[in-house]
């Protein structure tokens, strides 16, 4: 029985490194080559989040920030919108034209106000962003209403045509689109081409709040699949893994590298932080390595207490100490 007892020590010893002190110290075996290479390359896909991750609001344009508390006055922070409604396209098209229209009317406001209005007059645009029929109003130096405007950041006569029908007595203000359909249209003589685009105010808004979204995009780690494959590919080559066993460890290796990938996209949706995504990457692969030395142990144990047992039996002692020496 000693030699099995021997054996059993030495296969140990060459299984763990001979670090076991204790068997605290036997659990806490370190990764070996492979999960240092699997964490060093998810760890490299998290810090890639890290640097596409979320800028601040002193990166955006402030007339972007302003038109957009303008017409959600009570959204909170901006980031903090978008990033609720991240994901979302149609939320976020909506989003985008609500902003891209009061960006039209805050900036054709001060178009108006620094020399394009005569003298004394001043123009001020609605107190609310569901202020009916117009957007801007035009009062002299006594604070008397010379006329009303509503404006339209559109390349739509037709929606145009519709907001003018709702409030004939309104003229409206479009943007640079517009200009070229209006000859035939009636209605050039109550419609004000501004020298505004609409595509540029609508490229400018999303630009600013897709920076803002960063919505992580979910994508299978290819590098990590490459180099699995070619690690698992030179083991097999040296001779330290045989065909089947290169074959289950890319696969086994492969899974558990999409499963953290998926830990770090879950971490950061629900955090809204892409730096959460390194622990939570890092620490799942980590988890699975231990996970390995922990149970290779407890089979190294069984397998040699099934040893044992025969041993045992084969000496006429029974097994009823064996199964005690197990526990």
């Amino acid at each position: 029985m000693n030699d099995v007892l021997q054996k059993f020590v030495a296969d140990t010893k060459a299984q763990f490194a001979g670090r076991m002190k204790t068997p605290r110290d036997l659990m806490q075996n370190p990764p070996g080559q492979g999960d240092f290479v699997d964490v060093a390359v998810l760890g490299g896909y998290s810090l890639r989040d890290i640097l596409h991750g979320r800028i601040a609001e002193a990166d955006i344009d402030p007339a972007v920030i302003r038109a957009f508390h303008q017409q959600y006055p009570h959204a909170g922070e901006f980031i903090d919108f978008i990033w609720q409604h991240s994901g979302d396209k149609a939320a976020l098209a909506g989003i985008v034209s609500g902003v891209k229209g009061k960006l039209f009317e805050t900036e054709y406001l001060d178009w108006l106000n620094h020399g394009h209005l005569p003298p004394g007059a001043l123009a001020e645009l609605a107190k609310g962003p569901t202020q009916e029929g117009w957007d801007i109003v035009i009062k002299d130096s006594h604070g008397h209403v010379l006329e009303y405007l509503q404006l339209k950041a559109t390349d739509s006569l037709s929606y145009v045509k519709a907001a003018y029908e709702a409030h004939p007595e309104i003229d409206v203000v479009a943007t640079h689109e517009v200009f070229g359909h209006l000859d035939d249209s009636g209605l050039a003589d109550h419609v004000t081409a501004s020298s505004f685009v609409d595509a540029q105010l609508t490229e400018h808004v999303s630009s600013q709040i897709h920076a803002v979204e960063l919505t992580p995009e979910f994508g299978f780690p290819l590098l990590a699949f490459g180099m699995i494959a070619a690690q698992n590919y030179l083991g097999y080559r040296k001779g330290r893994l045989t065909a089947t066993e290169a074959v289950t460890s890319g696969i086994k290796r492969g899974w558990r590298a999409v499963v953290c990938r998926g830990a770090a996209y879950a971490a950061i949706l629900i955090s809204h932080e892409p730096v959460v995504g390194l622990p939570a990457s890092v620490l799942t692969r980590l988890t699975f390595s231990r996970f390995d030395v922990q149970r290779r142990f407890v089979a190294l144990i069984r397998s040699y207490r099934a040893a044992l047992r025969a041993r045992a039996q084969q000496l006429g002692c029974g097994g009823e100490a064996v199964t005690e020496v197990g526990r």
